[in-house]
């Protein structure tokens, strides 16, 4: 119980609301705080990040609750922190950020922050244990204190380098290995896995890509590991999603294990056009993926998502058709562009641009290039990346 805060916090509401939608299947997961945060005082704020994704359709304004616990789990003693609202669909990740406030009231010890979706119970759902997620917090004390020296492992900041690459290929990824506990891990095994759901279901139902072991991470330390991942042969066109998870086999003693997995969509392309992604090699705030085959005389969608995690201005974007890849060449021909998007925030706003393709191309190899303008620097446009298309 949290007897030290005060009455005028919000309490966790009722879970006996009415029900106003269909069933769908809302999950959190990976939910970790900024280094540094996950030891504070009364009053300060810390920075939650997780991800959230739905198997059971699409579901959009689903509400977000932060809240303040003495255990990692949800009932009505927990205190309400902050909210939000976010939208859910199968065949995405959805990764989100917050700033929230832990109150001036709060009493020393052992806590944790706990992202709950659909937190007034609104939608019925297969799990509903799923809509939870946890992080552990110390507050005005130490880690060490709360976990008996424990270590606590986490992927953050994975990327991959492109959004779509057909079957055969590589594709440049990188994350952050961090131990934000007390205590060093010792032989952790890191492993990437290919999946064509949004799901992770373990090492036995996924694909392995590739695999490494990490000798030691010492306590408050954080390693880079980039990889280059090759797509399986044979990769049936679609999209899917690379696992980054660490300790899969779960031979490490953790302060929290669920935060052990990060996830990032990536389309295996068709291979009858051999359309790819490509990196700008400059200031990414944006990404173009496509899941409709390019084709002559018929419009195709190139959809468009700000990746950035930083800014507070709003986002357009424009493609156009150059005449060499890698941002280097003339502008051809502006094809599509679209009104204000997106508020600029983390893995937040994506448009769908129509364009059609000149007839008289058969054959040709196109590129294209994207970009997204940010009014809070200044109105100065940022290259996202591009595509190489082969047309048949």
């Amino acid at each position: 119980m949290l007897l030290a805060l005060s009455l005028l916090l919000t309490p966790a509401p009722s879970p006996l609301l009415p029900v106003i939608q269909g069933t769908v299947d809302i999950v959190v997961q990976g939910v970790f705080l900024e280094p540094g945060d996950d030891q504070v005082s009364p009053g300060d704020n810390v920075t939650v990040e997780f991800s959230a994704y739905s198997t059971g359709g699409e579901q959009e304004n689903v509400d977000i609750g932060y809240f303040l616990s003495s255990d990692a789990a949800f009932d009505s003693s927990d205190v309400l922190l902050d909210t939000d609202e976010i939208d859910v669909e199968p065949g995405d990740i959805e990764d989100e950020s917050e700033q929230i406030p832990i109150p001036s009231g709060t009493a020393s010890g052992c806590y944790y922050i706990l992202v709950v979706a659909d937190y007034p119970g609104f939608y019925p759902e297969p799990d509903e244990l799923n809509n939870v997620g946890s992080a552990s917090i110390a507050v005005d004390t130490t880690l060490s204190a709360c976990s008996g020296n424990t270590a606590n492992l986490k992927p953050a900041n994975a990327t991959i380098n492109v959004g779509a690459v057909p079957a055969g290929l590589s594709v440049s990824t990188n994350v952050d290995l961090r131990n934000s506990g007390d205590s060093a891990a010792w032989n952790v095994e890191f492993a990437w896995y290919l999946s064509s759901n949004n799901t992770y279901d373990g090492p036995g139902a996924e694909t392995l890509l590739a695999a490494i072991q990490i000798p030691s991470l010492p306590a408050g330390s954080e390693q880079a590991l980039p990889r280059s991942l090759s797509i399986p042969a044979g990769t049936a066109p679609g999209t899917y999603f690379v696992y980054f998870v660490v300790d899969p086999s779960d031979t490490v003693t953790e302060l929290n294990e669920g935060d052990n997995v990060r996830g990032r969509r990536l389309i295996v392309s068709d291979p009858a056009v051999s359309y790819y992604a490509f990196d700008a090699g400059g200031p990414n705030i944006g990404q173009i993926t496509s899941i409709d085959t390019p084709t002559v005389g018929a419009p195709f969608e190139v959809s468009v998502r700000d990746i950035d995690s930083g800014g507070s201005g709003l986002v357009f974007a424009s493609l156009t058709q150059v005449s060499a890849p890698r941002f280097g060449g003339t502008i051809l021909a502006d094809l599509a562009t679209t009104e204000v998007f997106a508020p600029f925030a983390l893995n937040q706003g994506r448009v769908t641009l129509d364009v059609d393709l000149p007839a008289g191309m058969s054959g040709s190899t196109l590129f294209f290039q994207a970009a997204a303008r940010d009014f809070s620097q200044t109105q100065n446009v940022a290259l996202t990346n591009g595509m190489k298309v082969v047309l048949p």
